[in-house]
C-alpha cells in the first residue's frame, strides 16, 4: 500500500484506496478484521495493522473505522443479495474515474469485509462490556518539567523542581472527558507506579486462578502475559 502526504479524508477516499490494495495487502486487511480483535482500535492493534499493510497509521485507522461503520450498516440488510445490491448502490454514489474504472473490484472487496462475523459481533460485545459507561482511557504521554526555585530576592536560583505530566487521552465521544492532564511529584510517581504493579499482580492471579477452576473462564484480550 502506498504511503500518502495527507491522511485519507473521505469515504470515496477508502473505497477507491481497498480497490486499489495489493492482493496480498488486502489479504492482511482481512486477516485483521476476521480475528478476535475485528474492529478493536487500540492503539497496539493499529500500529501493527498499519505495519501489515505498510502504512500510516492514521491512514490504517481511518480505513479500520470506515469498514466498521459500512460493515454495521449492512448488516441492516441479511439476505446475501439485499447486502450485496446495498453495497453496490453505495459505491454506485461515487461518479469518479478511480472507482467507476474498478467498480466491481471494489463491490467484491466491501461485500467480503462486511459479511456478518461471529469475530466482529463477539468483539463488539466484549468491547461494551469493557467500555460501559465511562470513557476508557486508550493513550498516555508523560512530560518531565523543571521549575526554578527562586530566592525571595529573584537575583539568584537555588535550584529547579522535577514535575511530571501525565496526559491521558479516552475514547469518549464528550469533548470536555477525551483528554485529562494531571502532574505529579517523584513520590506521587512512586505510588502510580506501585499501583499499576498491583493491578498486574491481581491480574496475574486471575490467570493463574482461571486453570485451577473448570468454572471460572476469564476472556483476557492480551495472551502474551
Amino acid at each position: 500500500m502506498a504511503l500518502h502526504l495527507f491522511p485519507l479524508a473521505t469515504l470515496e477516499d477508502v473505497v477507491v484506496e481497498i480497490g486499489n490494495l495489493p492482493h496480498e495487502v488486502y489479504q492482511k486487511l482481512r486477516q485483521h478484521i476476521s480475528s478476535e480483535f475485528a474492529f478493536d482500535d487500540h492503539p497496539e492493534r493499529i500500529q501493527l495493522l498499519a505495519r501489515d499493510m505498510n502504512t500510516s497509521t492514521d491512514d490504517a485507522l481511518t480505513i479500520l473505522q470506515a469498514v466498521e461503520i459500512l460493515y454495521e450498516r449492512v448488516q441492516l440488510f441479511p439476505p446475501e443479495a439485499e447486502r450485496r445490491g446495498a453495497i453496490s448502490d453505495f459505491v454506485g454514489e461515487f461518479e469518479s474515474d478511480s472507482v467507476v474504472g474498478n467498480r466491481e473490484a471494489i463491490i467484491d472487496r466491501l461485500d467480503e469485509l462486511t459479511v456478518r462475523s461471529d469475530a466482529a459481533e463477539r468483539n463488539k460485545k466484549i468491547r461494551r462490556l469493557e467500555n460501559g459507561f465511562l470513557a476508557t482511557a486508550q493513550r498516555f504521554s508523560s512530560f518531565v518539567d523543571l521549575r526554578p526555585d527562586f530566592t525571595e530576592s529573584r537575583d539568584a536560583i537555588r535550584g529547579y523542581v522535577p514535575v511530571i505530566q501525565f496526559r491521558v487521552e479516552t475514547n469518549s465521544d464528550k469533548p470536555l472527558q477525551q483528554e485529562m492532564v494531571f502532574q505529579l511529584n517523584e513520590f506521587g510517581l512512586e505510588r502510580l507506579r506501585a499501583a499499576v504493579d498491583d493491578a498486574n499482580i491481581k491480574l496475574d492471579r486471575l490467570r493463574a486462578q482461571q486453570f485451577a477452576s473448570p468454572f471460572l473462564k476469564i476472556q483476557f484480550r492480551r495472551q502474551d502475559r
